[in-house]
């Protein structure tokens, strides 16, 4: 850690550098987005997640067409700084928020990529990652490395976001899927640690206890394998930790979001993993049914996560953007000693690298909807 960076920072701004939030508004013009951009500059957030949905109204939420999406996208950096990560869940088919119906290129899910050969995997992956960083994205919570153990997952399985059953071809597929995107300058984030494929419950509504399910060698072996890569990918690819219980791992059955064994020792220690940890959104089900978002951001902090995220899109009444409540509670558990400000500094350190890298690769200057002219994915699928 390069001290000398870390210590100029105020400690403010190094919170606000942890917390990435989602958003309301797709225009800089409409009044939830100005309110939502104030909240978190009153964070010092830099780091925002956008949806085409909001949940909580079943109406539109940020995505509405290409040009919109990079107007929207450059009205963020506007607010909240040039070098502000900006991301979406676009894995393609059932969790792709880019959607053709608005003029974006279509995207199969994984369970279809998992079927091209490697020329047209590569050249498929490109092409998203191109559309992306036209649309000022460059932040892609992809690839889901879950391996399909249970193919009737209701939320991996029987959604197509498993590669395949088969953790060797996961592993190939994620990699080529991670080096297109980091070739055009999108990061990318391995999901959901440290696996989610052998579930039989969807975290976005209640906690899944993998104690018994869980395969070790072969859920763990992407994360084995693709972290194991010391290459210039590492710098852009973070990983996401899952709302998951294993007792084998975690005793006292916190989920790795909020497990320290998991999250540092496993993760970070084991695997040997020093890039950007992230967590899975604070608002689902499984963590906000037992403690508030900014209560599970501290806990999430304390177990060596980097950046907390709440997408505020739970199916839920809506409530104001939670940047500013996050940024106190953590200010305040570094009070009290709940929290070491160093970590902190270290962990906003690995979010800076990985945030002046992403979109800097990016040149290609075409028009985000040229992009849209084709289709992603098998001929006539």
């Amino acid at each position: 850690m390069k001290t000398d960076r870390c210590s100029s920072k105020s400690l403010d701004e190094t919170i606000g550098r942890l917390i990435m939030v989602g958003v309301r508004g797709a225009s800089p013009d409409d009044a939830n987005f100005r309110a939502d951009m104030a909240f978190c500059q009153a964070a010092r957030c830099r780091a925002v997640i956008l949806f085409d949905r909001d949940l909580a109204t079943d109406g539109e939420r940020n995505i509405q067409s290409p040009t919109q999406l990079a107007e929207l996208a450059a009205g963020i950096r506007e607010s909240l700084g040039a070098d502000a990560l900006i991301g979406v869940d676009q894995e393609g088919g059932a969790v792709a928020r880019l959607d053709p119906r608005k003029g974006f290129a279509l995207h199969f899910g994984a369970d279809r990529l998992g079927l091209l050969d490697e020329r047209e995997l590569r050249e498929t992956c490109a092409a998203q990652a191109r559309q992306l960083g036209q649309c000022g994205i460059n932040l892609n919570f992809a690839p889901c490395v879950d391996v399909n153990v249970t193919p009737k997952n209701p939320i991996i399985g029987r959604l197509g976001r498993a590669f395949s059953d088969d953790p060797t071809q996961v592993i190939a597929c994620a990699r080529t899927f991670i080096e297109e995107h980091v070739r055009l300058g999108v990061a990318t984030c391995l999901k959901h640690f440290p696996g989610h494929g052998s579930t039989t419950i969807d975290s976005h509504q209640n906690m899944p206890d993998i104690t018994e399910t869980f395969d070790s060698v072969t859920e763990l072996a992407p994360y084995r394998e693709l972290l194991a890569l010391k290459t210039e990918h590492a710098a852009l690819t973070m990983v996401m930790t899952g709302h998951l219980r294993h007792r084998g791992f975690d005793a006292s059955g916190q989920p790795a979001s909020l497990s320290r064994t998991m999250t540092t020792g496993l993760l970070r220690t084991e695997l040997g993993f020093d890039g950007v940890i992230v967590t899975d959104s604070l608002d689902m089900g499984a963590i906000c049914a037992h403690m508030s978002p900014a209560q599970a951001a501290v806990r999430a902090l304390q177990a060596g996560a980097d950046l907390v995220l709440d997408c505020n899109n739970a199916v839920a009444a809506e409530r104001p953007c939670p940047a500013k409540e996050i940024a106190v509670a953590i200010r305040e558990a570094v009070k009290t000693g709940d929290l070491s400000e160093r970590a902190l500094f270290e962990s906003a350190e690995r979010i800076e690298q990985l945030s002046k890298l992403a979109g800097r690769l990016f040149s290609d200057t075409k028009s985000c909807e040229d992009s849209a002219d084709n289709v992603i994915g098998m001929d006539g699928a």
